[in-house]
């Protein structure tokens, strides 16, 4: 029987961030395909989702994503990386209809802003046992440190 657990960065920080420094899509699938114990995992087929919206960093994410199945050879038939060029709500909405229940899932949620990301949507993926949600925007971090107060639209989320 074969486990499904699935990865997906929305709105990733640039694929490379630098020259000599890997983005994201590099250090998550280097950090599986190196790891000790990878080859005990044939059972399980991991799948990796890249998302970037904005249409130039999308260009540089896809060639990254294509360049992940020549970084490792050969390349493992339990892993599947794509990339989409979409909105998170638009994805995160197949997604929750697609499948009855999300098989495992670690989403990396890097939003720029609170637009697209409805806090209906982010409560109804957390009603999934097997969802972990990580989001972070340094942007707001570091615009909203030391700051008083609390933005009205970062209510809580009621599960």
């Amino acid at each position: 029987m074969t486990r499904r657990w699935a990865s997906s960065t929305v709105s990733p920080a640039p694929a490379c961030t630098t020259t000599v420094s890997p983005g994201s899509p590099v250090l998550v699938v280097d950090a599986l395909l190196g790891h000790d114990y990878f080859s005990r995992w044939t059972d399980t087929e991991f799948i990796f989702l890249f998302n970037e919206v904005d249409p130039d960093r999308y260009a540089s994410l896809a060639k990254v994503v294509e360049g992940l199945t020549t970084r490792w050879s050969p390349w493992p038939k339990n892993v599947k990386v794509r990339s989409e060029n979409r909105a998170f709500s638009e994805l995160a909405e197949e997604m929750l209809a697609g499948v009855k229940g999300l098989i495992p899932l670690f989403a990396f949620i890097d939003p720029f802003g609170y637009r697209d990301i409805p806090m209906d949507l982010i409560r109804r993926m957390l009603q999934h046992d097997k969802a972990e949600l990580f989001i972070f925007d340094f942007n707001s971090v570091n615009r909203f440190a030391g700051k008083g107060g609390r933005s009205p639209v970062r209510g809580a989320v009621r599960l």
